[in-house]
């Protein structure tokens, strides 16, 4: 059975082998890549790496919820969706139930 530090230096060695590795190989990739973006001319955006993408394409592409609650004294609103704002915590905490405060 190995030691700990037999095994620790085993996984150094193979992290060193599959950087190497890696190296060797990511000229090939790189270069796959750059001919089959020529061959179907694609753009960064065709590649969600133009101003449009992850996150921020997700975030406009979301529609705002309707908000289904009101405080009464400052008017703010909450959708009922996600972590409970303080003011319905601190009103439940209070003995109100949270359907006093349903709009419409």
């Amino acid at each position: 059975m190995s030691s700990y530090k037999d095994l620790i230096q085993q996984i150094e060695g193979l992290q060193k082998k599959a950087e190497e590795a890696r190296k060797k190989e990511l000229g090939l990739v790189v270069a796959e890549i750059n001919e089959k973006i020529a061959a179907y001319n694609l753009r960064p955006s065709d590649l969600k790496f133009g101003s449009e993408s992850g996150a921020s394409a997700a975030k406009k592409g979301r529609k705002q919820v309707a908000a289904k609650y009101r405080d009464p004294q400052s008017g703010k609103t909450w959708s009922g969706r996600g972590r409970s704002p303080l003011w319905v915590l601190e009103a439940e905490n209070a003995g109100h139930s949270r359907e006093k405060f349903l709009i419409g």
